[in-house]
């Protein structure tokens, strides 16, 4: 998960949500700050909520990127399932 980049804060509410998924799932989770972006800045203007989740990744900018096929299918499932939890909760507000 990354807290923050050059353009984006992550919200407190969606690293909470992200964080209890990973757990009950037991997929494990690395933070990181600074550098980079991702276009979650330009939601952020409207009021989104906005986590960045990245995966583990040799080599990102190049032709021969590598990850682990558990790594993705991980990554997959944590982002799916946090979906369906915020989308449960917007129906409540």
């Amino acid at each position: 998960m990354r807290m923050f980049d050059n353009y984006a804060i992550a919200s407190p509410k969606m690293r909470k949500l992200v964080e209890e998924v990973a757990k009950s799932a037991k997929i494990p989770l690395q933070y990181g700050s600074g550098g980079g972006t991702t276009d979650g800045s330009v939601v952020q203007e409207f009021g989104a909520l906005m986590m960045a989740l990245g995966f583990p990744m040799r080599y990102t900018h190049s032709t021969t990127g590598v990850r682990q096929p558990e790594g993705h299918g991980q990554h997959v499932q944590a982002g799916r399932q946090a979906l369906r939890e915020d989308s449960r909760d917007a129906k409540k507000r």
